[in-house]
């Protein structure tokens, strides 16, 4: 939230309540009681930040505050087409420049509800995902949002960049990886956008409501491109659980809902060419975040919805991208390098 530095604490009394309750108000006309503010990141003028809003009568609204003005005209405008649509997002209460009011759709997020024993459930709940994330494609295509959004994803520096993570990975852990056909996975990622997407569909992005249902938030950085981008970053998140049958079980489920928008190659091999390369490009962020320091605390990480800078995670990021490597010849050569990084994660 501008201006705050409040983490995960409520506020109900001083300068900084004042000015937002005044900003508030003059969105939706309500007092408010107390904010609470569930993430971690410093709130400050120039940054993104939500907060838990509890009104005088006690209903809760999301308040958001986007830097980017453009963005938050983009979630704006998204969360009105998509509510008005039925689809699974919050309604859209209130808009003007950079602020927005939200519906509250609830406490627990995905990334906390998976964290459970039992498989059954975990396999519901991200069943359950995939099938809203198909529903959100659907209702985006009836209501032509393709059509009014940007494309993203499309430039040769942003391939480049994807290509890069290897590299990356590579130089954080110390372990090099080896030579692939590079020209051959560029012309893999080229896609011709024709579907709306999430783009940042992890499942800390995501809530399951009192009913059972999942529900998507964080909308800002949602455009046009490939059907299966969705399905890449989520069954891609540390958060879900990496189970090789799992995954094949999943895919021939699912992978038909969703299409490649390269039109070369199969959904399976977008989905696995493009996974392996997001996977990596996510294990080596959550390793510069580690750096030298201790891994942190599992419990913490969910609480406060960061990424998952511990070795489970880190490790099944490893593993599973070692798995969806050795699915297409592009990036089998990958899979022993990746092998290696998890052994390594054991000794870090």
């Amino acid at each position: 939230m501008a201006h705050s530095q409040t983490h995960h604490k409520e506020l109900s009394h001083g300068k900084e309540f004042d000015r937002l309750s005044l900003i508030f108000f003059g969105l939706t006309g309500q007092k408010v009681e107390s904010f609470f503010f569930p993430g971690l990141k410093k709130r400050y003028k120039n940054g993104n930040g939500s907060a838990v809003t509890t009104t005088r009568n006690g209903e809760k609204m999301i308040l958001t505050y986007r830097a980017n003005i453009k963005l938050a005209e983009l979630e704006a405008e998204v969360l009105r087409v998509l509510s008005k649509a039925m689809a699974p997002v919050p309604n859209l209460i209130s808009h003007n420049g950079h602020w927005l009011v939200q519906e509250f759709l609830g406490e627990k997020r995905l990334t906390q509800a998976l964290n459970i024993r039992s498989e059954k459930v975990k396999m519901e709940l991200i069943e359950g995902a995939i099938l809203s994330l198909v529903k959100l494609q659907n209702v985006s295509k009836e209501v032509g949002l393709h059509k009014k959004t940007k494309p993203i994803g499309i430039s040769s520096e942003w391939r480049k960049t994807r290509i890069s993570f290897l590299k990356n990975l590579g130089k954080v852990v110390k372990i090099l990886p080896p030579s692939i056909d590079e020209i051959a996975l560029n012309d893999a990622l080229i896609v011709v956008p024709d579907t709306f997407i999430k783009w940042d569909a992890r499942a800390g992005n995501a809530v399951v409501r009192n009913n059972g249902s999942i529900s998507w938030f964080d909308w800002e950085h949602s455009g046009c491109r490939s059907s299966i981008d969705d399905l890449v970053w989520f069954l891609g998140d540390e958060w879900i659980p990496n189970h090789q049958q799992l995954d094949e079980d999943i895919l021939k489920k699912y992978i038909n809902l969703f299409k490649s928008s390269n039109s070369t190659i199969s959904p399976q091999q977008d989905f696995f060419i493009h996974g392996t390369l997001h996977i990596c490009g996510r294990l080596a962020q959550i390793l510069r975040h580690k750096g030298n320091k201790q891994w942190w605390k599992r419990d913490y990480c969910l609480e406060f919805d960061q990424m998952g800078i511990t070795r489970r995670e880190a490790r099944n990021l490893a593993d599973k991208a070692s798995e969806w490597a050795n699915f297409d010849r592009l990036t089998s050569p990958l899979t022993p390098w990746l092998q290696e990084i998890s052994v390594y994660l054991k000794t870090v």
